[in-house]
């Protein structure tokens, strides 16, 4: 066998066993033996990768929890203007609010009352 040991020792297969349970029983007899990594350690990586310049070191992400719905809900879909949409993307990008608090926040500042009523003029 040429190339890199795949870790069971010197033992060989014979090129042509005379028949199946001749290569089960060698090959159940075969043992594996550990082989060496050639990578270093995570502390060795770090290390390395901490002394190039310019490396920003990541943090684990921190996934979002899905907050708990305020009760029953229902999925509005509309069909808005690009502009519009991309006012009320970045509004809620700023509020730091999911877009149904964020609609929420717009119509308790536009004086909209819970029957969906306007303010009165």
């Amino acid at each position: 066998m040429t190339g890199k040991s795949l870790g069971f020792g010197n033992r060989h297969i014979e090129q042509n066993p005379i028949d199946v349970k001749d290569r089960l029983s060698v090959a159940a007899s075969m043992k594996p033996q550990p082989v060496g990594d050639d990578l270093p350690s995570t502390r060795d990586v770090e290390k390395i990768v901490e002394a190039q310049e310019g490396t920003i070191r990541q943090q684990p992400l921190k996934i979002a929890s899905k907050r708990k719905s305020k009760g029953i809900v229902q999925p509005l879909n509309m069909r808005v203007r690009l502009a519009t949409h991309n006012r009320f993307v970045e509004l809620s990008k700023t509020l730091r609010l999911p877009y149904d608090e964020t609609l929420e926040w717009v119509l308790e500042r536009a004086g909209v009352d819970e029957d969906g009523n306007p303010p009165a003029a």
